[in-house]
């Protein structure tokens, strides 16, 4: 779903001059969540990366960790971000004070639907360092038939 989605997103980080580095293990990580939650999950966190990032490298990776499979996004925004990371995840609220054009309701909307699948959702910020950190249980991959 994650490789689907930066494929969904590749023509639009190009007009941004944003380059992503996706980070992935070889084998399949597998959580139990509704996939229309999760796509519109991971949509916001891409969506905010590329209408906020700098035009530099950003980071994407996913692992499975303790248990638990984690996705991490990280980028440098256009602006430094003077504003705790709760803060920033209320609804219409925007990292960029002097933006008005629409409401800021992308990551309140992540954070709601990662935690009602059973996920946890965190932002780390530090100057215009952003880092947004989603997790679930890892769950047990399909298994195969015997006769496979």
């Amino acid at each position: 779903l994650v490789q689907q989605a930066l494929g969904e997103f590749e023509e639009k980080f190009a007009q941004s001059r944003l380059t992503v580095v996706p980070a992935f293990p070889e084998e399949e990580c597998s959580i139990l969540a509704d996939g229309r939650h999760l796509w519109r999950v991971i949509d916001n966190l891409l969506s905010n990366c590329n209408k906020y990032a700098l035009e530099a490298p950003a980071s994407m990776w996913g692992v499975p960790l303790e248990g638990k499979v984690v996705l991490s996004i990280k980028n440098i925004s256009r602006q430094p971000l003077n504003i705790p990371a709760e803060r920033l995840m209320e609804r219409f609220v925007r990292g960029e004070e002097s933006r008005t054009t629409e409401p800021g309701l992308g990551l309140s909307i992540a954070r709601s639907l990662t935690e009602l699948q059973g996920g946890a959702f965190r932002l780390d910020i530090d100057g215009d360092l952003f880092k947004a950190v989603v997790s679930f249980p890892e769950a047990a991959g399909p298994e195969l038939p015997a006769n496979a």
